[in-house]
């Protein structure tokens, strides 16, 4: 079935309006364009709320780990670090699915309609935030996982210069990864609002 789209002051029509035919797949592929976007944003913010509350609350509780036993500085990092980086690595896998079908959704919506402000204004943000996940995935998580590993590993050993090392690399990181999530999610809520307000008023071309 189609259905007509209208866009009052078109570019070319004064006080007008301009028509044209919206599919059903029209719908669909905007309505899980938005899908994607919003569960993207929520599984950043989560990952985000999560890692800000475990700490704290990690940190309170003050846990002696045998395992550690040889390391004279706070358990609480290495289990709170242990815990959020279980959920950034869940985290960074489903960014990455959802980033990649809303771009695939987006690219589809491109070769079916013209393209137009409505699509760049959704696109642009996409592609940041899109960048920002294949930067984290690709060069930042694998590098934190790795210095947290390794502080894991030599506080095991009881080797704890080296393990402050590692705990310091980790550190140094921690600013931009916050910051990484600050900007990947803001460039996903503009992609979804514009996602959201370029939704058209459909209408069944019986009913006028």
């Amino acid at each position: 079935m189609l259905y007509r789209r209208t866009a009052p002051d078109a570019p070319g029509v004064c006080n007008g309006a301009v028509e044209s035919a919206v599919t059903r797949r029209d719908i669909v592929l905007n309505t899980a364009c938005a899908a994607c976007l919003a569960l993207w944003l929520g599984v950043v913010v989560m990952s985000g709320v999560v890692a800000a509350a475990t700490f704290p609350t990690v940190k309170a509780l003050d846990p002696v780990v045998p395992q550690f036993a040889g390391y004279p500085g706070g358990h609480w990092r290495l289990v709170g670090g242990a815990v959020a980086n279980s959920v950034f690595r869940i985290a960074g896998v489903l960014t990455g699915l959802l980033a990649a079908g809303s771009g695939g959704l987006a690219m589809w919506m491109w070769t079916r309609r013209d393209g137009g402000r409505s699509w760049w204004l959704r696109t642009v943000p996409l592609a940041i935030g899109a960048a920002c996940v294949a930067w984290n995935l690709t060069v930042l998580a694998p590098r934190m996982e790795g210095n947290l590993t390794r502080f894991r590993e030599l506080a095991t050993e009881g080797n704890v210069a080296g393990a402050d090392a590692a705990r310091d690399a980790f550190n140094r990181d921690h600013p931009t990864a916050s910051r990484l999530l600050v900007v990947q999610a803001a460039a996903v809520a503009a992609a979804l609002a514009a996602c959201v307000l370029a939704v058209p008023r459909f209408t069944d071309p019986r009913d006028g």
